[in-house]
């Protein structure tokens, strides 16, 4: 069993919970739309093997680079979502939600 990580990209104007709605429902329609074995089984490594729900992390980051490698570092695997927030090259704000799912 073999894990893959997932991100996605927000503005970072969103507050954390529209953040966490944000992810919620990512991971409910993913399950929703694509309850079949194919997509859902336990095993696929989409949202849809996420658990619901989201972590933050407080601290932004300089560079997108710095944010994915701290998230894909410390997301736990088959666990809530990771978000943290970071600084693009011209200093607009991101977060970069990240998760481990199975497959």
């Amino acid at each position: 069993m073999g894990a893959e990580f997932l991100t996605e990209r927000l503005d970072g104007n969103r507050n954390k919970e529209n953040v966490k709605k944000y992810i919620i429902d990512l991971i409910k329609e993913f399950r929703d739309t694509n309850s079949s074995d194919e997509y859902y089984d336990g095993y696929s490594g989409n949202w849809g093997e996420v658990e619901i729900g989201c972590m933050f992390e407080d601290k932004i980051f300089d560079s997108e680079e710095e944010c994915y490698e701290y998230i894909s570092n410390n997301a736990v695997k088959w666990e809530k979502p990771l978000a943290v927030r970071y600084k693009d090259k011209d200093g607009r704000i991101f977060w970069l939600i990240g998760a481990w799912a199975s497959c």
